[in-house]
């Protein structure tokens, strides 16, 4: 019995060293699984977060190649959809109105403000597949065959292979149609904005004119707290050293120098341009050349993030010297508000003194400035006609209330003429002429597309050739 005793006491350690074995062995086993099991998952969803990445790309770049074929289309010349409308619009000879050329005389026909062609609708997938799938035409009542890419079994609704399909209007998959994902595009128009090369490239009156609508610009009086106090760097910068800081940082010379308001000559000083940088933390000097990209502003004095985030987006680096009046004022025009203190940057104000202080003196712009508000709504009585008639209004600017279907370019500085006469001013006509255009040929298009959790984003700058159209390349980046 002691000895049953002595041996059934001996073996109950080791019943019990073996069941922690046990344990310890599943606990092991447990955490190498759920390690396995969670770099798995990881693993396979950094390999649908590629594929997703990689889907994003090609339907963000889908973006951007249909947006350039739309554009290319709206300036082919002449249209293949004629309807005569353009060469009223245009004024020009039968035949040589291009496709954006109709679309502006329609707009005039049917008393619609003007408004660039992209601006019009959403350019996004939604657009381009219901164009794929003919519901656009559809609800336009025109007969639009759908768009295939691959044939379509009848039985089961899944893709036949990558057998193309029978073309338009057969059974095949709608072009654009399931894509996975989304993608939109904007495009915006470089025309628009304050071409910073010609502040010292070109003739005085192109210096000048450039000159003229920065000082616009920034003229704002709810922009006087970005000037009449030292920034965030420690800088004390007026609105006319910014100015002259842009100048210093393109023009060849090494000295400070500043554009003359009345003439457009650049009138050059003493002292070095280098000296604003000197007491950086690592010195620097002025570029001497144009600018690379618009975000180079950052390096120049004066420019903090405040500054840059008000006025960059109204500036750029490819624009030339004329000004596109339509773009410009085509979000404006209908807009009642003319409150100096809304969130818009810039606000409306501002937009419509940039785009008016190209046709206007120094001395005008002042005056200008000082009845703005007026000037804004009598402009809009006379292209747009949605605001209130009142009689000083009606003094401004008598003419018809719609431009009808002459050229907008040629109705804006009639427009102008009659608002510079009302009040009192000389109008350099011919000059006022030179400085716009309502065609642009700079853009700067941003798809973006998502695809579950990945995004892309692409931007492309394009230049189109005035005579045909041709496409030129200046600026790609992926994000």
């Amino acid at each position: 019995m002691a000895g049953d005793k002595t041996s059934t006491g001996l073996l109950r350690p080791r019943r019990g060293v073996a069941l922690l074995l046990v344990l310890a062995t599943l606990a092991v086993l447990t955490t190498i699984t759920t390690q396995f099991i969670h770099e798995t998952q990881v693993r396979s969803q950094i390999a649908a977060n590629a594929r997703d990445s990689v889907r994003a790309y090609f339907l963000a770049r889908s973006g951007t190649e249909l947006t350039r074929l739309l554009i290319g289309f709206m300036k082919q010349k002449p249209c293949p959809m004629s309807m005569g409308l353009g060469t009223l619009a245009k004024g020009s000879q039968s035949g040589q109105a291009t496709c954006e050329d109709e679309l502006r005389g329609l707009q005039s026909a049917l008393n619609l403000p003007p408004q660039p062609f992209w601006r019009m609708l959403p350019l996004d997938s939604g657009l381009f597949g219901a164009i794929g799938d003919g519901s656009m035409g559809q609800m336009l009542g025109l007969p639009t065959p759908k768009l295939t890419t691959a044939a379509i079994d009848p039985q089961s609704g899944e893709l036949s292979g990558d057998d193309e399909g029978d073309g338009p209007g057969g059974d095949g998959q709608a072009l654009l149609a399931n894509l996975g994902g989304s993608f939109s595009v904007s495009i915006d128009d470089e025309d628009r904005k304050i071409p910073l090369k010609q502040l010292w490239k070109g003739t005085p009156a192109q210096n000048r004119a450039a000159a003229l609508r920065l000082a616009a610009l920034i003229s704002a009086p709810r922009y006087d707290g970005l000037f009449q106090a030292t920034n965030a760097r420690g800088e004390d910068v007026d609105r006319r050293e910014l100015i002259s800081t842009i100048l210093d940082w393109m023009d060849p010379d090494t000295s400070i120098s500043e554009i003359d308001f009345m003439t457009g000559q650049r009138v050059t000083g003493a002292q070095s341009e280098d000296s604003r940088y000197d007491k950086e933390a690592t010195p620097y000097r002025s570029k001497n050349a144009s600018f690379d990209s618009i975000a180079e502003l950052k390096q120049l004095k004066g420019f903090t993030d405040e500054v840059y985030a008000a006025f960059a987006d109204q500036m750029t680096i490819y624009g030339e010297n004329r000004i596109n009046v339509e773009s410009l004022l085509g979000s404006l025009l209908g807009v009642g508000s003319m409150n100096p203190d809304q969130e818009e940057t810039p606000s409306a104000p501002v937009q419509f003194l940039t785009a008016v202080s190209v046709c206007l003196a120094p001395e005008q712009i002042l005056q200008v400035g000082e009845r703005l508000n007026l000037w804004y709504l009598a402009f809009n009585r006379c292209v747009a006609a949605k605001l209130t008639d009142l009689p000083e209004i009606q003094a401004l600017c008598p003419l018809g209330e719609t431009p009808g279907l002459s050229p907008f370019d040629n109705y804006f500085v009639n427009v102008m003429a009659q608002l510079t006469a009302a009040e009192g001013l000389d109008f350099d006509t011919k000059a006022c002429q030179e400085s716009i255009t309502t065609s642009s040929r700079y853009f700067r298009i941003t798809s973006q597309a998502t695809v579950g959790r990945a995004a892309r984003t692409l931007t492309l700058v394009l230049r189109y050739a005035p005579s045909d159209a041709a496409e030129e390349r200046y600026y790609w980046r992926e994000e």
